[in-house]
């Protein structure tokens, strides 16, 4: 396969090649040095190729390609090659290390052996530019397998050898140790240094999370029809506590709500159906750490999950266990079991689509057992690497979001919750009618407050106040919509302003003089004219006036339906130090991403991404994941 790809082509005899490509078909053509081939093909007996000595051929032919071999050919080819490589060709996998000594060089012995260390590479304090100094070893990195070939693929004589790690970062340093030779030297030391060379493409993130999100979801088994139900009703059911608001599950640290009976109200949750898609039984019993779910309620707005370490003395909440995708009227749960053999329990809470501000525990529950053979990633839920497991939290709001797609609002990049120093890819999908939606409830919650604002308004006598776009429509977004005279905020201040007015009328007497008259104005916060009896004009607004005049033009407006910042948090205070925007691509217009740089002074605090809506101007900036900064070198259990 791939390594005897690599072998013929990093063949050390290797001097030119050919390729060619007929639709799926592709053909490789090799060659060889012709006197590199003579040596390597002959080795040491003395002998040609042909059965003669070398002395009838000419000891000067054998002679001048020694030289050769000396001057232009390498004693070992390494994939990966030593010395800097760049971290994108890996593909996001610890590749197959193939190290091939000039088989007329070099040949094995029963010694044969292959360390691998973490290293750090001392810089060289006299140059900037200058190689290393030295190097020191951090930890010995085991091998997951090792093999040797000496077949006819190329180069006669290849070790194969796989390190056992999960991932290979950006910045990672390595030194290869090849003992038990036979040549020149017993022994030979590489060195080797991952580099993003490409970390400012965004274009290549984004494939890195296409790729990683297909692998998820290519299985056709989450597509498929529902394979069973959860009947949500139950009869002769005890009333259910009151159900927790969706405000206050957009928290990120969602406390476990109370098992409570269930409801029998026509708008409760509990009585939605859900197809259980990939998985029919509820009794599951798995050997990885990692789980896909797939789940089909068309009636269903947003669903959150649940993940329970279920004990004798009772259920222990595993917090950011869990996060759901919705794709239409899929809903696709992914799970990470932190310890085996352990058993878990699944639950669930939905919001239905006639009443998506309320969320209710649904009589669905999955029952999982994890076996021996499942990955530990934590001791306990006590250890202190819990604060950094799991994947970055998303508010079920985010899912209820689209409204004709069904798709809400995603983050794709970071899954995890805790991200390494560096550059970091930030990726966001937003569904194209979920700012016009969230815009129109936004709309139809402020028709009605307007609407009694006005009547109020007219009843009391408040005149209109001027337009604060004036006769033209040059004005800013800023002063000729939101802060016009129209909006619910200055009718709101008239309001009040007016009933102030009134219950001071009705105290004064009819007698007082102007005096009292202009106090009272003054306290009310109106100005009147000199005789009193015009329209009364809000100093607010009367403020917005003067400054729209002067400050119009200097006023840049975003037309973006949606903006998403990504803030740096500290940890202690809470403040926040400094926000990035990503940006909305101009190819793929539903996705906002950036790539942004953090480093090692980051390490402990938090990255919060919030999602701002500007159309829906009563629609508060939501924060929809949050992140943990970890040390770049910082390691952690396969799959955790």
């Amino acid at each position: 396969g791939a390594a005897t790809f690599r072998r013929f082509l990093l063949n050390p005899a290797l001097r030119s090649f050919g390729a060619s490509r007929m639709q799926d078909t592709c053909v490789m053509w090799t060659g060889e040095d012709p006197a590199l081939a003579r040596v390597r093909m002959a080795g040491i007996r003395g002998t040609s190729v042909d059965g003669d000595s070398w002395v009838d051929h000419g000891i000067a032919d054998f002679e001048a390609a020694e030289e050769s071999v000396e001057e232009g050919e390498p004693e070992f080819v390494c994939f990966p090659p030593p010395g800097l490589f760049p971290h994108e060709l890996l593909l996001g996998r610890v590749p197959l290390w193939t190290v091939m000594p000039a088989s007329h060089l070099f040949q094995p012995t029963q010694n044969l052996q292959v360390r691998m260390w973490r290293i750090r590479l001392v810089p060289d304090t006299d140059s900037d530019d200058g190689p290393p100094t030295g190097a020191e070893r951090l930890q010995e990195v085991a091998l997951a397998s090792l093999s040797c070939d000496c077949s006819q693929k190329g180069n006669a004589f290849c070790i194969l050898f796989r390190p056992a790690l999960s991932f290979i970062a950006d910045g990672d340093q390595f030194e290869v140790e090849i003992s038990g030779l036979r040549g020149r030297v017993s022994s030979h030391h590489f060195f080797h240094e991952f580099r993003a060379f490409r970390a400012d493409c965004k274009d290549h993130h984004l494939l890195v999370v296409a790729k990683q999100t297909c692998g998820v979801l290519d299985d056709p088994a989450l597509w498929r029809s529902p394979q069973a139900f959860a009947e949500g009703g139950r009869s002769g059911a005890a009333p259910a506590a009151e159900p927790p608001s969706l405000a206050s599950s957009l928290g990120l640290r969602p406390e476990r709500p109370e098992r409570a009976a269930f409801a029998t109200s026509e708008s409760d949750a509990s009585h939605i159906d859900i197809g259980l898609v990939s998985h029919p039984n509820l009794f599951i019993s798995t050997d990885t750490h990692e789980m896909t779910i797939s789940l089909w309620c068309p009636d269903a707005a947003a669903i959150r999950a649940h993940l329970y370490l279920v004990r004798v003395s009772g259920s222990e909440e595993v917090q950011r266990a869990t996060v759901v995708l919705r794709i239409k009227e899929y809903f696709v749960v992914r799970v990470k079991l932190p310890m085996a053999p352990c058993r878990y329990e699944l639950t669930f809470w939905v919001a239905p689509k006639k009443s998506s501000e309320d969320m209710t525990e649904h009589p669905l529950r999955y029952s999982i057992a994890s076996t021996e053979a499942c990955q530990n990633l934590l001791i306990s839920l006590d250890h202190p690497l819990k604060d950094k497991f799991g994947y970055a939290l998303q508010p079920p709001a985010l899912q209820s979001l689209g409204a004709v797609h069904g798709l809400g609002v995603s983050v794709l990049a970071p899954i995890l919750h805790r991200v390494h120093a560096g550059y970091i890819y930030f990726l966001a999908y937003i569904d194209p009618e979920a700012p016009a939606a969230a815009a129109a409830a936004s709309l139809a919650s402020e028709d009605t407050s307007r609407a009694s604002a006005q009547h109020q308004q007219q009843q009391q006598g408040v005149g209109e106040q001027a337009d604060l776009g004036g006769a033209g429509h040059g004005r800013s977004v800023l002063f000729r919509e939101r802060l016009a005279a129209g909006s619910p905020e200055l009718h709101k201040l008239a309001a009040e302003q007016a009933a102030d007015e009134r219950t001071l009328a009705q105290g004064r007497k009819q007698q007082r003089g102007q005096k009292d008259t202009l106090a009272a104005s003054r306290r009310t916060g109106v100005m009147r004219t000199q005789d009193f009896k015009s329209d009364r004009v809000p100093v607010v607004h009367t403020l917005y006036c003067i400054l729209a005049n002067k400050l119009d033009e200097n006023i840049q407006a975003c037309h973006c339906t949606a903006h998403v910042d990504v803030s740096m948090v500290e940890a202690a205070t809470g403040q926040t130090r400094y926000v990035l925007r990503l940006q909305q691509r101009a190819d793929l217009l539903e996705f906002h991403d950036g790539l942004f740089f953090f480093g090692e002074q980051d390490v402990g605090h938090k990255l919060e991404m919030h999602l701002h809506l500007p159309l829906a101007q009563a629609f508060p900036p939501l924060k929809i994941a949050e992140w943990l900064i970890v040390r770049k070198d910082e390691h952690f259990p396969i799959g955790f």
